[in-house]
């Protein structure tokens, strides 16, 4: 029977004894996937198209062990809106790398989410976006791209070091320059885990415990040094500091580790697949490329987003997350294609799929930066929608702003120029302009 790691599997792996530490050496190397099953994977996913159409038509609600694939609009907002019948999985890894603090994005819809999505909402709050954020991306990436001298990998020198520059000066991160590049890595570990590690990988799962060991000491002497800077008041992490005086029964250094392990593991390697795909979608589409383009030399910000959230719609972080069926439970009820789904299953909802459905998009394929917001479900849909989207969508267009302001922007020839990964998540993009 096919079934997913979710949760015997994640038992099972939690029994074992890996013995790391922040010591012991992070080989990020085994990340990557290699093999005829590998590849046949992720050409699978790189050219969804076909297939998805083809289970929207025929099998909308696609059920094979203890995994089902959902690909109708209609069929997978229903699914991310019903908390009661499907439990986000992610729980028990978020607790393991975060230190044993339960993490706002494994966490079920009560009082606790509540609580902890209020307080990241103090630590990050909305006036920071235009105030700090925005210039803040805008000025790091403007100088990596300056000191390219005409040609850069855009995903590591740019897409990835600028939310890595971000985490350091303005979240709070103590991130010494050598630092900056085994910080992505240790992040995008985590992030494998959460989202891509769908069998329970054990040579990933130890990878990524020794990553959450050094985020967890790297996080932990932010802290020290936060609360010993009496001036620097204007970060995340100081906040949480000064909420922590007025409630240090319930808010503990370990929740506060929690809380920025969380925001950091959401933030670095998202923003990296994020900005990377929709460079590439519209590297590939000279129409909509040159919309981007004027969208940024005319520094219209929303007009640029457009571009970029339409642009990821044809490639979003991955097929859509994942849901547990805790109890037997009917999907689509009342419908034709109504299917009841056993306790135990795994749940696919594919937003990937949903958002080319032709039953609730008018011409799915065409590239229409014009689309109504309701069209898109890039950061999820209902209680779990991203509480980092807006940071997010403001780091982002001000990064690949940058880029296409530069005079005839376009992929470097060859393989360089096309888009590789490392694992599940983007590695090169190689890209250059006229000086």
């Amino acid at each position: 029977m096919v079934q997913m790691k979710y949760f015997d599997r994640i038992n099972e792996l939690r029994a074992i004894d890996f013995n790391v530490n922040a010591d012991t050496p992070y080989d990020y190397g085994q990340l990557k996937s290699s093999g005829i099953i590998a590849k046949a994977v992720t050409w699978i996913l790189d050219h969804p198209y076909w297939w998805m159409k083809f289970l929207r038509n025929w099998f909308p609600v696609l059920q094979f062990g203890k995994i089902a694939f959902v690909s109708r609009n209609e069929d997978v907002k229903e699914i991310l809106e019903r908390q009661d019948a499907f439990s986000t999985p992610f729980g028990p890894d978020m607790v393991d790398t975060s230190g044993g603090v339960e993490a706002v994005l494994g966490m079920q819809d009560g009082p606790d989410y509540r609580k902890t999505k209020d307080l990241l909402a103090k630590a990050f709050t909305a006036e920071d976006i235009n105030t700090i954020v925005k210039p803040l991306s805008l000025d790091i990436a403007d100088n990596i791209v300056k000191k390219s001298q005409g040609r850069l990998n855009a995903v590591r020198d740019l897409i990835t070091a600028v939310p890595v520059r971000i985490c350091r000066d303005y979240y709070g991160y103590n991130i010494e320059p050598h630092e900056e590049r085994d910080f992505a890595e240790w992040s995008i570990a985590l992030s494998t885990m959460y989202f891509a590690d769908f069998f329970g990988s054990e040579k990933l799962r130890r990878q990524s415990l020794i990553a959450a060991a050094k985020l967890q000491r790297i996080t932990d002497r932010s802290i020290v040094l936060a609360r010993s800077n009496k001036d620097k008041k204007n970060t995340p992490l100081s906040r949480l500091l000064e909420l922590q005086k007025s409630e240090p029964d319930t808010l503990s250094d370990a929740d506060i580790r929690g809380a920025m392990i969380s925001m950091v593991a959401g933030f670095v390697p998202t923003n990296t697949m994020a900005a990377s795909h929709m460079l590439d979608v519209l590297l590939s589409n000279p129409d909509a490329l040159s919309k981007a383009i004027d969208a940024a030399l005319k520094d219209d910000d929303k007009e640029l987003l457009a571009c970029l959230t339409e642009a990821m719609r044809f490639k979003p972080l991955n097929p859509g997350p994942m849901r547990f069926a805790r109890n037997d439970v009917v999907i689509a009820e009342g419908k034709k294609h109504a299917r009841r789904i056993p306790a135990g299953t795994t749940i696919i909802a594919s937003t990937q799929s949903a958002m080319m459905d032709d039953r609730a998009l008018r011409n799915p394929r065409r590239f229409d930066p014009g689309r109504p917001y309701s069209a898109y479900l890039l950061y999820g849909h209902g209680i779990h929608w991203c509480i980092g989207a807006q940071i997010a969508n403001t780091q982002i267009t001000q990064t690949l702003k940058t880029l296409f302001r530069q005079q005839n922007i376009r992929r470097a020839p060859g393989k360089a120029g096309k888009l590789t990964k490392w694992g599940a998540f983007p590695d090169r993009l190689d890209v250059q302009f006229d000086l």
